[in-house]
C-alpha cells in the first residue's frame, strides 16, 4: 500500500484514444496534425492546447502518414487502404 497516493492526472485534451501514426507541425497555420488508427485526421490548436477539428473517415482504413507542403496549406495523407489524399488546409 502507498501511504501517499497520487491524484491521477487531469485529463489531456491533446491525447488520443487509438495508436497515433504519424505528427506533423505547420509553423505558419500555428498548429499540429495528426493522425491514426481511428481513420480521423486532428488538426490541434497550438494555442489553446486543444483540438481544433476532426475529420472522420479521412479513409477507409488506418490513415499511417501526413507530410504538410512546406510553403502552401496543403497536407498530403496516406493509408493502409493503399490511398493517397490531398487535403487543403483552411
Amino acid at each position: 500500500l502507498n501511504p501517499n497516493p497520487r491524484p491521477p492526472p487531469p485529463p489531456n485534451p491533446m491525447r488520443k484514444a487509438n495508436w497515433v501514426r504519424s505528427v506533423a507541425w505547420h509553423p505558419g497555420l500555428k498548429c499540429v496534425l495528426s493522425c491514426g488508427d481511428d481513420r480521423t485526421l486532428r488538426v490541434y490548436d497550438l494555442k489553446s492546447r486543444r483540438c481544433a477539428r476532426t475529420i472522420n473517415d479521412a479513409h477507409e482504413h488506418f490513415v499511417s502518414c501526413l507530410a504538410m507542403h512546406p510553403t502552401l496549406p496543403l497536407l498530403a495523407t496516406g493509408g493502409v487502404d493503399r490511398a493517397t489524399r490531398v487535403w487543403a488546409l483552411e
